[in-house]
This record gives structure tokens, C-alpha cells and sequence, in this order.
């Protein structure tokens, strides 16, 4: 009797506040260990996977007005990272820092491709001198002189008035 009594023992589980006390900070070992395990796979891999997949080709579409010398001076430094480590919001935000850039679609083709959309600005007329009033309403400057195929009709007026003024341009144009 005294050894069925020692075999029940045996198959119970300790309870108790000490025991769940442990078994919580194992687990919680186990967790930190993993996700220690994941991140340093993440980073090991992350450094050879930019250095194993260059951009190779960049396609530019919808450019009329922006050189293609200034989009390469923007991406150049950007590009340099590898496929997986190019941040496409970089990338869209300093192109559309450029004057002619109205909105700007940049995607990763894989395995070693950019492609980049820009729509750019259209000028509906030119304001004061050497401002440009876009058909959104914005005001933009280019860099360096401009060659555009319309003629454009001239603004003049005090600044802040140029919404009013396109208004009133495409209210005239409508009659």
C-alpha cells in the first residue's frame, strides 16, 4: 500500500504560488530568447540582403518639364541600399520637392528594379513674372528658364489673390 501511495504522488502536479512563479519567468525566458533570436536573424539578414539585391535599373515615366539630371541627383544616394532596404518614402518625398511635381508613384519591381511616375504640375498661367499658377491652384517656380509649347495668359495681382484669380479665369472660360 505504501508504494501505490508514493506512484500517486509521483503523477500529481505541484501547485502552488512558488511553482507558478517559476514556470512564469521560464516562459518568459523562452519569449525574450525567441524574439532576441528573430531580431539578430532579421539584422544579419537585412545588411547581406541590401548588399545581395542592388537596383540595377530605375525607369522614369511621365517626365516633360523635370530633368532628368535632378531626379538622378535626388535618387542616386537613395538607391544605393538594395532592394529589400530602399525606403520608397523617401524616395516620394524628395521628388515632389522638385517645382514641376505634382504627385509622384515610386514602386520596387522585383528583383532589381525602381519604377518611378511623376505627374507633374500644369501650368495654367503665369503669375506676376516668373511664377506659374497650376490648374490646382499652386503656385510653383521652376529652376532655370522654361520653354513651354502654349502661351500662357500673364496674372498680376497681390499675393494670396491667385486662387481668385483662376476662379474668375475658368469662370470666363466656361462662357
Amino acid at each position: 500500500m505504501t508504494y501505490s501511495r508514493i506512484e500517486h504522488r509521483k503523477n500529481q502536479q505541484p501547485t502552488g504560488f512558488f511553482h507558478s512563479l517559476v514556470r512564469g519567468v521560464k516562459f518568459g525566458f523562452t519569449v525574450i530568447a525567441v524574439l532576441l533570436f528573430i531580431a539578430f536573424i532579421f539584422f544579419i539578414s537585412h545588411f547581406r540582403l541590401s548588399k545581395q539585391f542592388p537596383i540595377k535599373n530605375v525607369h522614369v515615366y511621365g517626365m516633360q518639364h523635370i530633368r532628368e539630371l535632378d531626379v538622378k541627383a535626388v535618387i542616386q544616394p537613395l538607391v544605393s541600399h538594395g532592394f529589400f532596404s530602399v525606403s520608397v518614402e523617401k524616395i516620394r518625398d524628395r521628388l515632389l520637392q522638385e517645382p514641376w511635381a505634382a504627385d509622384v508613384l515610386v514602386q520596387r519591381q522585383w528583383p532589381d528594379e525602381l519604377d518611378l511616375t511623376i505627374i507633374e504640375k500644369v501650368p495654367t498661367a503665369r503669375w506676376n513674372s516668373d511664377t506659374f499658377l497650376s490648374d490646382g491652384g499652386i503656385l510653383f517656380t521652376p529652376k532655370g528658364s522654361v520653354i513651354l509649347t502654349q502661351s500662357l495668359p500673364i496674372f498680376s495681382g497681390p499675393d494670396g489673390q491667385h486662387i481668385l484669380m483662376l476662379n474668375y479665369f475658368n469662370e470666363m472660360n466656361r462662357l
